[in-house]
Protein backbone atom coordinates (compact mmCIF):
# COMPACT_ATOMS: atom_id res chain seq x y z
CA UNK A 1 0.00 0.00 0.00
CA UNK A 2 1.26 3.20 -1.32
CA UNK A 3 -0.53 6.45 0.11
CA UNK A 4 0.69 9.38 -1.50
CA UNK A 5 -0.01 13.00 0.42
CA UNK A 6 0.43 11.03 3.36
CA UNK A 7 0.52 14.43 5.78
CA UNK A 8 -3.57 14.34 5.18
CA UNK A 9 -4.17 10.46 5.91
CA UNK A 10 -4.82 11.83 9.44
CA UNK A 11 -7.76 14.25 8.63
CA UNK A 12 -8.98 12.30 5.53
CA UNK A 13 -9.79 9.26 8.06
CA UNK A 14 -10.94 11.19 10.57
CA UNK A 15 -13.35 12.90 8.48
CA UNK A 16 -14.63 8.86 6.90
CA UNK A 17 -14.71 7.66 10.86
CA UNK A 18 -16.75 10.88 11.61
CA UNK A 19 -20.61 11.85 10.89
CA UNK A 20 -22.67 14.87 10.65
CA UNK A 21 -26.40 15.02 11.79
CA UNK A 22 -28.29 17.34 10.35
CA UNK A 23 -32.38 18.30 9.71
CA UNK A 24 -31.60 17.38 6.01
CA UNK A 25 -30.31 13.89 6.85
CA UNK A 26 -33.71 13.18 9.04
CA UNK A 27 -35.76 14.55 6.10
CA UNK A 28 -33.73 12.21 3.46
CA UNK A 29 -34.31 9.23 6.10
CA UNK A 30 -38.37 10.62 5.95
CA UNK A 31 -38.75 10.41 2.54
CA UNK A 32 -37.72 7.04 2.65
CA UNK A 33 -39.87 6.17 5.26
CA UNK A 34 -42.99 7.66 3.50
CA UNK A 35 -41.83 6.22 0.22
CA UNK A 36 -41.60 2.66 1.48
CA UNK A 37 -44.24 2.51 4.55
CA UNK A 38 -46.61 5.44 3.03
CA UNK A 39 -47.14 6.47 7.00
CA UNK A 40 -46.79 10.20 6.58
CA UNK A 41 -47.39 10.78 10.12
CA UNK A 42 -44.49 9.19 11.17
CA UNK A 43 -42.29 10.51 8.37
CA UNK A 44 -43.82 14.03 9.28
CA UNK A 45 -42.56 13.22 13.10
CA UNK A 46 -38.85 12.48 11.57
CA UNK A 47 -39.21 15.74 10.09
CA UNK A 48 -40.14 17.62 13.47
CA UNK A 49 -37.16 15.90 15.31
CA UNK A 50 -34.77 17.22 12.19
CA UNK A 51 -36.13 20.59 12.76
CA UNK A 52 -35.52 19.86 16.50
CA UNK A 53 -31.64 18.66 16.38
CA UNK A 54 -30.99 21.82 13.99
CA UNK A 55 -32.96 24.29 16.98
CA UNK A 56 -30.62 22.29 19.78
CA UNK A 57 -27.28 22.72 17.93
CA UNK A 58 -28.22 26.34 17.66
CA UNK A 59 -29.17 26.37 21.47
CA UNK A 60 -25.48 24.92 21.83
CA UNK A 61 -23.94 27.36 20.28
CA UNK A 62 -25.46 30.59 21.59
CA UNK A 63 -24.76 28.88 25.21
CA UNK A 64 -22.41 31.36 27.21
CA UNK A 65 -20.31 28.44 28.39
CA UNK A 66 -19.53 27.18 24.69
CA UNK A 67 -15.87 27.11 23.45
CA UNK A 68 -15.08 25.24 20.80
CA UNK A 69 -16.94 21.96 21.19
CA UNK A 70 -19.53 20.36 23.29
CA UNK A 71 -19.03 19.73 26.90
CA UNK A 72 -21.95 18.98 27.75
CA UNK A 73 -24.59 16.23 27.44
CA UNK A 74 -28.02 17.07 25.79
CA UNK A 75 -30.22 15.12 28.37
CA UNK A 76 -34.22 15.44 28.92
CA UNK A 77 -37.55 16.12 26.98
CA UNK A 78 -35.56 17.11 23.89
CA UNK A 79 -33.47 13.82 24.07
CA UNK A 80 -36.47 11.88 24.14
CA UNK A 81 -38.23 13.20 21.70
CA UNK A 82 -35.93 12.74 19.03
CA UNK A 83 -35.47 9.27 20.11
CA UNK A 84 -39.07 8.88 20.30
CA UNK A 85 -39.05 10.30 16.42
CA UNK A 86 -36.97 7.50 14.85
CA UNK A 87 -37.82 4.58 17.01
CA UNK A 88 -41.39 5.40 15.81
CA UNK A 89 -40.07 4.95 12.40
CA UNK A 90 -38.28 1.87 12.98
CA UNK A 91 -41.60 -0.05 14.00
CA UNK A 92 -43.41 1.31 11.53
CA UNK A 93 -40.84 -0.11 9.14
CA UNK A 94 -40.53 -3.17 10.94
CA UNK A 95 -43.02 -5.28 7.97
CA UNK A 96 -41.67 -4.28 5.47
CA UNK A 97 -38.99 -6.34 3.75
CA UNK A 98 -38.39 -5.33 0.16
CA UNK A 99 -34.29 -4.30 -0.63
CA UNK A 100 -35.47 -0.85 -0.44
CA UNK A 101 -36.93 -1.13 2.65
CA UNK A 102 -34.40 -2.93 4.26
CA UNK A 103 -32.11 0.07 3.46
CA UNK A 104 -34.61 2.33 5.19
CA UNK A 105 -34.24 0.26 7.85
CA UNK A 106 -30.49 0.72 8.32
CA UNK A 107 -30.75 4.14 7.58
CA UNK A 108 -32.67 4.19 10.53
CA UNK A 109 -30.81 2.53 12.90
CA UNK A 110 -27.60 4.44 11.71
CA UNK A 111 -29.34 7.39 12.65
CA UNK A 112 -30.62 6.45 15.89
CA UNK A 113 -26.89 5.24 17.15
CA UNK A 114 -25.44 8.45 15.51
CA UNK A 115 -27.33 10.89 17.10
CA UNK A 116 -27.44 9.36 20.60
CA UNK A 117 -23.89 9.55 20.57
CA UNK A 118 -23.55 13.24 19.52
CA UNK A 119 -26.73 14.10 22.15
CA UNK A 120 -25.78 11.85 25.07
CA UNK A 121 -21.87 13.00 24.71
CA UNK A 122 -20.74 9.47 24.37
CA UNK A 123 -16.97 8.28 24.45
CA UNK A 124 -15.91 11.82 24.29
CA UNK A 125 -11.85 11.04 25.01
CA UNK A 126 -12.52 8.93 20.99
CA UNK A 127 -14.87 11.38 19.38
CA UNK A 128 -15.17 15.38 19.69
CA UNK A 129 -18.94 16.73 18.72
CA UNK A 130 -19.56 20.20 17.90
CA UNK A 131 -22.66 22.57 16.54
CA UNK A 132 -22.12 23.93 13.03
CA UNK A 133 -23.55 26.05 10.28
CA UNK A 134 -24.08 25.62 6.68
CA UNK A 135 -25.73 27.76 3.92
CA UNK A 136 -24.09 30.47 5.03
CA UNK A 137 -25.53 30.65 8.54
CA UNK A 138 -29.14 29.35 7.36
CA UNK A 139 -29.11 25.83 8.96
CA UNK A 140 -27.51 24.50 12.14
CA UNK A 141 -26.32 21.20 12.43
CA UNK A 142 -24.30 18.72 14.73
CA UNK A 143 -20.42 17.40 13.28
CA UNK A 144 -19.13 14.41 14.60
CA UNK A 145 -15.12 13.38 14.34
CA UNK A 146 -12.83 10.87 15.65
CA UNK A 147 -10.21 12.47 17.63
CA UNK A 148 -7.53 9.69 17.01
CA UNK A 149 -7.49 8.09 13.54
CA UNK A 150 -3.98 6.33 13.90
CA UNK A 151 -5.67 4.11 16.43
CA UNK A 152 -8.04 2.98 13.34
CA UNK A 153 -5.80 3.23 10.48
CA UNK A 154 -3.24 1.02 12.52
CA UNK A 155 -5.36 -1.89 12.56
CA UNK A 156 -6.15 -0.87 8.77
CA UNK A 157 -2.34 -1.90 8.03
CA UNK A 158 -2.84 -5.44 9.04
CA UNK A 159 -3.81 -8.38 6.66
CA UNK A 160 -7.32 -9.30 7.34
CA UNK A 161 -6.28 -12.83 6.97
CA UNK A 162 -2.97 -12.95 8.97
CA UNK A 163 -3.24 -10.31 10.99
CA UNK A 164 -0.02 -9.31 10.22
CA UNK A 165 1.55 -5.54 9.26
CA UNK A 166 1.08 -5.11 5.52
CA UNK A 167 4.16 -3.25 3.77
CA UNK A 168 2.59 0.61 3.61
CA UNK A 169 4.67 3.60 2.01
CA UNK A 170 3.46 6.97 2.93
CA UNK A 171 5.06 9.74 1.41
CA UNK A 172 4.82 13.56 0.61
CA UNK A 173 6.89 16.51 0.41
CA UNK A 174 5.92 17.09 4.05
CA UNK A 175 6.03 14.77 6.53
CA UNK A 176 8.58 16.31 8.94
CA UNK A 177 7.48 18.94 11.10
CA UNK A 178 11.20 19.25 12.31
CA UNK A 179 9.76 16.88 14.91
CA UNK A 180 11.23 13.16 13.83
CA UNK A 181 8.16 12.84 12.11
CA UNK A 182 6.01 12.55 15.38
CA UNK A 183 2.88 14.25 14.53
CA UNK A 184 2.61 12.29 11.22
CA UNK A 185 2.99 9.14 12.75
CA UNK A 186 0.97 9.71 15.77
CA UNK A 187 -1.58 10.68 13.26
CA UNK A 188 -1.52 8.01 10.43
CA UNK A 189 -0.97 5.32 13.48
CA UNK A 190 2.61 4.82 12.03
CA UNK A 191 4.53 5.13 14.96
CA UNK A 192 7.55 2.72 14.91
CA UNK A 193 7.73 2.52 11.39
CA UNK A 194 10.71 3.37 9.20
CA UNK A 195 11.35 7.29 8.46
CA UNK A 196 13.28 8.30 5.57
CA UNK A 197 14.11 12.02 5.05
CA UNK A 198 15.57 12.99 1.39
CA UNK A 199 16.61 16.63 1.07
CA UNK A 200 14.25 18.49 -2.07
CA UNK A 201 15.67 18.08 -5.44
CA UNK A 202 15.73 22.37 -5.72
CA UNK A 203 18.35 24.77 -4.32
CA UNK A 204 15.57 26.89 -2.64
CA UNK A 205 18.87 28.70 -1.16
CA UNK A 206 20.11 29.83 -4.65
CA UNK A 207 17.16 30.47 -6.03
CA UNK A 208 14.37 31.79 -3.65
CA UNK A 209 15.00 34.68 -1.47
CA UNK A 210 12.40 35.70 1.73
CA UNK A 211 11.69 38.57 3.84
CA UNK A 212 9.16 40.07 5.77
CA UNK A 213 8.46 43.87 3.90
CA UNK A 214 9.55 46.60 6.43
CA UNK A 215 5.90 48.16 6.44
CA UNK A 216 5.14 45.42 8.70
CA UNK A 217 5.55 46.80 11.87
CA UNK A 218 2.58 44.89 14.11
CA UNK A 219 1.77 41.18 14.90
CA UNK A 220 -1.37 40.22 12.70
CA UNK A 221 -3.67 40.46 15.67
CA UNK A 222 -2.88 43.82 16.32
CA UNK A 223 -6.11 46.57 14.53
CA UNK A 224 -3.31 48.34 12.68
CA UNK A 225 -2.21 45.07 10.70
CA UNK A 226 -4.66 45.19 7.99
CA UNK A 227 -3.56 48.14 6.97
CA UNK A 228 -0.17 47.46 6.76
CA UNK A 229 -0.53 44.37 4.70
CA UNK A 230 -2.56 45.93 2.58
CA UNK A 231 -0.77 48.46 1.81
CA UNK A 232 2.71 46.23 1.71
CA UNK A 233 0.31 43.95 -0.93
CA UNK A 234 0.00 47.04 -2.97
CA UNK A 235 3.91 47.49 -2.84
CA UNK A 236 4.95 43.69 -3.26
CA UNK A 237 1.92 43.70 -6.71
CA UNK A 238 4.32 46.74 -7.93
CA UNK A 239 7.36 45.52 -7.75
CA UNK A 240 6.70 42.23 -9.60
CA UNK A 241 4.12 43.63 -11.96
CA UNK A 242 1.78 40.94 -10.99
CA UNK A 243 3.17 37.61 -11.13
CA UNK A 244 1.82 36.73 -7.76
CA UNK A 245 0.50 34.40 -5.83
CA UNK A 246 -1.18 35.73 -2.38
CA UNK A 247 -2.28 32.60 0.08
CA UNK A 248 -4.44 33.80 2.88
CA UNK A 249 -5.27 32.01 6.43
CA UNK A 250 -8.13 34.47 6.74
CA UNK A 251 -10.99 35.11 4.89
CA UNK A 252 -11.08 38.81 6.34
CA UNK A 253 -7.90 39.70 5.05
CA UNK A 254 -8.46 38.27 1.34
CA UNK A 255 -11.77 39.76 0.88
CA UNK A 256 -9.76 43.01 1.76
CA UNK A 257 -7.32 42.31 -0.30
CA UNK A 258 -9.34 41.19 -3.30
CA UNK A 259 -11.32 44.73 -2.81
CA UNK A 260 -8.09 46.62 -2.83
CA UNK A 261 -6.54 45.45 -6.30
CA UNK A 262 -10.41 45.64 -8.00
CA UNK A 263 -9.31 48.97 -8.00
CA UNK A 264 -6.28 48.93 -10.33
CA UNK A 265 -5.02 47.57 -13.50
CA UNK A 266 -4.14 44.16 -12.33
CA UNK A 267 -5.87 41.45 -13.53
CA UNK A 268 -6.94 39.86 -10.09
CA UNK A 269 -8.23 35.95 -9.55
CA UNK A 270 -9.74 35.37 -6.20
CA UNK A 271 -10.54 31.70 -5.09
CA UNK A 272 -14.73 31.00 -5.32
CA UNK A 273 -14.73 33.17 -8.55
CA UNK A 274 -14.05 29.89 -10.97
CA UNK A 275 -13.13 26.27 -9.83
CA UNK A 276 -9.69 26.10 -8.56
CA UNK A 277 -8.11 24.09 -11.73
CA UNK A 278 -9.76 26.48 -14.01
CA UNK A 279 -8.04 29.42 -11.58
CA UNK A 280 -4.88 27.81 -11.76
CA UNK A 281 -4.66 27.32 -15.89
CA UNK A 282 -6.09 30.97 -16.01
CA UNK A 283 -3.37 32.21 -13.72
CA UNK A 284 -0.40 30.02 -15.41
CA UNK A 285 -1.55 31.46 -19.06
CA UNK A 286 -1.69 35.13 -18.22
CA UNK A 287 1.68 36.33 -17.07
CA UNK A 288 0.93 39.49 -14.28
CA UNK A 289 -2.32 38.22 -13.07
CA UNK A 290 -2.38 38.06 -9.19
CA UNK A 291 -3.96 35.00 -7.95
CA UNK A 292 -5.80 34.88 -4.27
CA UNK A 293 -6.24 32.13 -2.22
CA UNK A 294 -6.57 30.38 0.95
CA UNK A 295 -6.86 26.60 2.16
CA UNK A 296 -7.48 24.75 -1.21
CA UNK A 297 -4.22 26.52 -2.92
CA UNK A 298 -1.84 25.74 -0.32
CA UNK A 299 -1.41 22.85 -1.76
CA UNK A 300 -1.38 20.93 -4.78
CA UNK A 301 -1.03 23.59 -7.44
CA UNK A 302 1.92 23.29 -9.79
CA UNK A 303 2.91 27.11 -11.88
CA UNK A 304 6.19 26.55 -12.56
CA UNK A 305 7.79 29.65 -14.88
CA UNK A 306 7.82 33.28 -14.47
CA UNK A 307 3.60 33.36 -14.28
CA UNK A 308 4.90 32.70 -10.07
CA UNK A 309 7.24 35.07 -9.60
CA UNK A 310 6.21 36.06 -5.91
CA UNK A 311 4.66 34.49 -3.19
CA UNK A 312 3.03 36.18 -0.45
CA UNK A 313 1.74 34.79 2.70
CA UNK A 314 -0.15 36.94 5.27
CA UNK A 315 0.64 35.00 8.57
CA UNK A 316 1.92 31.85 10.24
CA UNK A 317 -0.92 29.50 9.15
CA UNK A 318 -1.76 28.89 12.79
CA UNK A 319 -5.35 27.12 13.24
CA UNK A 320 -7.54 29.00 15.15
CA UNK A 321 -8.24 28.78 18.67
CA UNK A 322 -11.66 27.87 18.66
CA UNK A 323 -11.23 25.06 15.75
CA UNK A 324 -13.20 21.92 18.00
CA UNK A 325 -10.21 19.11 16.99
CA UNK A 326 -7.61 21.56 17.52
CA UNK A 327 -8.89 22.27 20.79
CA UNK A 328 -9.25 18.79 21.71
CA UNK A 329 -5.94 17.55 20.55
CA UNK A 330 -4.59 20.57 22.51
CA UNK A 331 -6.24 19.34 26.03
CA UNK A 332 -5.13 16.04 25.46
CA UNK A 333 -1.33 17.09 24.98
CA UNK A 334 -1.96 19.68 28.10
CA UNK A 335 0.93 22.05 29.24
CA UNK A 336 2.94 20.93 25.85
CA UNK A 337 0.22 21.20 23.78
CA UNK A 338 1.84 24.36 21.15
CA UNK A 339 5.07 21.96 20.80
CA UNK A 340 3.60 19.32 20.09
CA UNK A 341 -0.07 20.46 18.20
CA UNK A 342 0.02 23.89 17.20
CA UNK A 343 3.51 24.34 16.02
CA UNK A 344 3.91 21.28 14.19
CA UNK A 345 0.91 21.85 12.41
CA UNK A 346 1.93 25.39 11.21
CA UNK A 347 5.13 24.57 10.23
CA UNK A 348 3.76 21.38 8.02
CA UNK A 349 1.18 23.97 6.35
CA UNK A 350 3.92 26.43 6.11
CA UNK A 351 6.28 24.25 4.08
CA UNK A 352 3.18 23.34 2.05
CA UNK A 353 2.45 26.93 1.23
CA UNK A 354 6.05 28.05 0.11
CA UNK A 355 6.45 24.43 -1.94
CA UNK A 356 4.11 26.77 -4.15
CA UNK A 357 7.18 28.67 -5.23
CA UNK A 358 9.78 26.87 -6.92
CA UNK A 359 8.25 24.08 -8.63
CA UNK A 360 11.43 22.79 -11.32
CA UNK A 361 15.11 22.94 -11.20
CA UNK A 362 15.12 26.15 -13.08
CA UNK A 363 12.63 27.93 -10.93
CA UNK A 364 13.53 31.30 -9.30
CA UNK A 365 11.00 33.02 -7.17
CA UNK A 366 10.56 36.21 -3.70
CA UNK A 367 8.62 34.45 -1.17
CA UNK A 368 7.24 37.76 1.03
CA UNK A 369 5.91 36.77 4.35
CA UNK A 370 3.57 39.68 6.23
CA UNK A 371 4.10 38.25 9.51
CA UNK A 372 6.78 39.70 11.60
CA UNK A 373 6.83 36.89 14.33
CA UNK A 374 8.62 35.05 11.63
CA UNK A 375 11.48 37.09 13.20
CA UNK A 376 10.80 38.04 16.64
CA UNK A 377 9.21 34.85 18.11
CA UNK A 378 11.32 32.09 19.63
CA UNK A 379 9.75 29.45 17.60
Amino acid sequence: LVVDEGHKLGDVARSVLGWKISEGRFARVAAGVERESGDSGVAGSLRVAGRLVSELAVSVRNNPRFKARMREPITGIDLARVEGSILGAIDAMAGYESPKAAMVKRHLVTLREETLRVLRLESPDIYVYWPDTSNKGRSWHFEARHLTPGEVLREGYKDSETGRSRTTILTSATLDAGDGFRMVSEETGTDGAETLSVESPFDFKKNARWFVPPGITTDPNDPKYLPEALSALRQLAESSTGRMLCLFTSNRVLAAAKEMFQETDYEVLCQGDLPVPDLVKKFHENPGTILLGTASLWTGIDVPGEALSLLVIDRIPFVPLDDPIHDALCERAGSRAFVKVSLPDAILKLRQGIGRLIRSMTDVGVFAFLDRRILTKGY
